[in-house]
């Protein structure tokens, strides 16, 4: 058996492999749209022009075929302020979740010669960081195989996905909603019965969706996200991403969009990946001035409403992390888990012991003595 690693350092050398990175996915239990090549291809080409990261994908052959993509990027970057380079995985803020591509029977292999490889080159990397892991089979293997190389690894919390899996009628479904909350959404829903000229609309033909982006860019940025430039509209590369995206995932069917509408104007949308029979509803907004009528509540319901009364999709993964107003629709999460590797260089140990020893032992001090300051200003009262 030959296992060797390569370097794929210029995105349009992907185009030779995607087929066969693509035939993965498809073995794969959980084929995700943000593992596919065209995601990663996308998010690197609106990155790649202003930014100092360089495209660092691995791939892993055995015996000359493609058995594992691990999808990273090299930087120079900061580290708790000190100065390290960096190998990621190619996530942000945009990016659902994160995972190695591998064919289910060589997950051993690849991941042994992953970390063979990371040890043999130790000398162009300080830290692995693989932030939005998904938690299976293939992390927890890493985690039994890193110590075994040597190499230091830390793991936190990352995001916390709430998911609504679309498996029953929606009667059924609604029905199994608290009380509180039904009352609290036939509330919303009578409210605004008052207002005629509410509508809503699923936005799915490719030239419309394209159309539509100025209405999403525009609730985007009269949003409160807006005025604290947390718009669409006040990142470049997150304005990027959806005109990039969306004429070629409207093409391939990957995209929808839907909008609440007020005398004909969009005052809230929801922006829609599909995949898999799976919706990742990537970025939603609505518009400040219209706060009183609800519509970021009254569209969501309306959405899931659809789901499960025509039952095209078998489940809604939030993209959003363990918000309240997401618990009042499901008690089903997926965990997400960022994971710091280090190499045993002496600055990589060093950082290692700051950031998952000596840190969470002063923050055990810090909620003790609160605790004991509490205890006795209780007593003195």
């Amino acid at each position: 058996m030959n296992l060797e690693i390569k370097v794929i350092s210029n995105i349009n050398q992907l185009k030779t492999i995607e087929k066969k990175w693509e035939a993965i996915l498809a073995q794969n239990n959980y084929p995700s749209i943000a593992l596919t090549p065209q995601w990663f291809t996308i998010w690197w080409k609106i990155r790649q022009k202003k930014s100092k990261k360089r495209l660092y994908i691995l791939i892993c052959l055995k015996d000359n075929k493609l058995i594992a993509v691990f999808p990273f990027y090299w930087c120079r970057t900061k580290y708790r302020k000190i100065p390290i380079r960096r190998l990621s995985f190619m996530v942000d803020g945009i990016s659902p979740h994160a995972d190695f591509i591998i064919a289910d029977e060589n997950r051993e292999d690849a991941i042994h010669a992953l970390l063979r490889y990371l040890v043999t080159n130790k000398e162009f990397w300080d830290v692995t960081i693989l932030d939005k892991f998904q938690d299976n089979a293939t992390r927890n293997l890493l985690f039994k195989m890193l110590t075994s190389y040597n190499l230091y690894y830390g793991i936190q919390p990352s995001l916390r996905i709430p998911i609504i899996t679309i498996d029953k009628s929606w009667d059924l479904f609604w029905s199994q909603r608290s009380t509180r909350f039904k009352k609290s959404m036939r509330n919303k829903l009578n409210r605004l019965k008052r207002y005629g000229s509410i509508s809503v609309e699923k936005v799915e033909n490719p030239n419309k969706l394209i159309d539509a982006l100025p209405s999403i860019f525009k609730v985007s940025s009269l949003s409160w996200k807006g005025k604290i430039k947390r718009a669409i509209t006040d990142s470049p590369i997150e304005l990027a991403f959806y005109k990039t995206f969306t004429p070629f995932g409207a093409k391939m069917r990957w995209v929808n969009i839907w909008l609440l509408k007020y005398n004909n104007e969009p005052i809230a949308y929801e922006y829609h990946l599909i995949y898999n029979k799976t919706v990742y509803p990537l970025r939603a907004d609505f518009d400040e001035n219209y706060r009183y009528l609800s519509p970021g509540s009254i569209l969501e319901y309306y959405i899931l409403k659809d789901m499960f009364e025509k039952r095209e999709y078998d489940t809604y993964y939030s993209c959003a992390d363990d918000y309240f107003y997401l618990r009042n629709w499901t008690n089903n999460f997926e965990n997400l888990y960022r994971i710091d590797i280090f190499n045993n260089k002496m600055l990589s140990y060093l950082l290692y012991l700051e950031e998952y020893n000596v840190i969470p032992k002063l923050r055990k001090i810090t909620i003790l003595r609160k605790i004991k300051d509490y205890i006795i200003l209780r007593r003195r009262q």
